[in-house]
C-alpha cells in the first residue's frame, strides 16, 4: 500500500508539468541526516524538556526546468519524539516514534547559486510509539493517530557535483494523539515539531537537451 501511495504521488508530481519531459532535468538521490524533535503539547502535566535525536535515512526524486523552480518528492524513515525530566512524583520520560514520512516539495534554486529554498507539506504514516520510563519500553501505539500532516520550511546549500546540505524545519498540523482525556492535567492535543539536518547527492536521470 506504501509503495502504491509513493508511486501515484511521483505520477502526479510529473503530470503537472507545463512542458513535455524533455524540456525538464530528472534527478535522484539518497539522503541521509539528524532529525532533532520535541512535541508542542498543551495541557500537560509534563512539557518536553529537551529535544530528541534520531536518524532519517531515504531518497528524493527531482523534476526542474530551464527556470529557478523545481518539484521534488522525498521518502523518509524517521525518528521523532521528546524527552520529559521528572517532575514531582512522575518519573522522567523518553517518547519515541518513527514515521516514514513523504514530503512534497517546491523549491527555488537561483541560477549560478548554490542557494536552494524549499517550502511544502509532508505526509507521515506513524511505525512505531514507545514510552521508554525508568529503562523499560511501553509500547504507546494506540496513542497516537496513524497519520500526520505537516508544513515544512528549507534552506540549504547545493555543491558541485551535486552534494547537497540541507536545514529543515516542520510542523504537525494534525494532532499526533488521539483523544484521550480533556482536563488540565492530561493533553488532547499534541503536535511534532522537528528540525533536520541532512546530506544528499543528486543523481542526474533525464537531462535537460535545450
Amino acid at each position: 500500500m506504501k509503495i502504491r501511495i509513493f508511486s501515484f504521488v511521483i505520477i502526479i508530481l510529473l503530470a503537472i508539468a507545463p512542458k513535455s519531459i524533455a524540456q525538464w532535468d530528472i534527478s535522484a538521490g539518497p539522503k541521509i541526516g539528524l532529525n532533532l524533535s520535541t512535541f508542542d503539547a498543551k495541557f500537560i502535566l509534563q512539557t518536553p524538556s529537551t529535544m530528541k535525536s534520531s536518524f532519517l535515512a531515504g531518497g528524493f526524486l527531482r523534476a526542474q526546468n530551464m527556470d529557478e523552480i523545481y518539484y521534488q518528492v522525498e521518502f523518509l524513515i524517521m525518528g521523532k519524539g521528546a524527552n520529559f525530566a521528572a517532575r514531582d512524583t512522575i518519573p522522567g520520560m523518553t517518547v519515541k516514534t518513527s514515521y516514514i514520512e513523504i514530503p512534497l516539495i517546491l523549491g527555488y534554486q537561483p541560477k549560478g547559486d548554490f542557494l536552494d529554498v524549499q517550502i511544502g507539506v509532508a505526509f507521515s504514516n506513524l511505525l512505531s510509539a514507545f514510552a521508554e520510563v525508568e529503562g523499560s519500553n511501553v509500547m504507546i501505539e494506540d496513542e497516537f493517530n496513524r497519520w500526520d500532516f505537516s508544513v515544512l520550511g528549507a534552506i540549504g546549500f547545493e555543491f558541485n557535483p551535486g552534494v547537497g546540505f540541507n536545514a529543515r524545519m516542520t510542523y504537525g498540523i494534525t494532532n499526533a494523539l488521539t483523544d484521550i482525556q480533556t482536563n488540565q492535567v492530561f493533553t488532547t492535543e499534541m503536535h511534532n515539531f522537528s528540525l533536520a539536518f541532512s546530506v544528499w547527492y543528486k543523481i542526474p536521470i533525464v537531462k535537460n537537451r535545450y
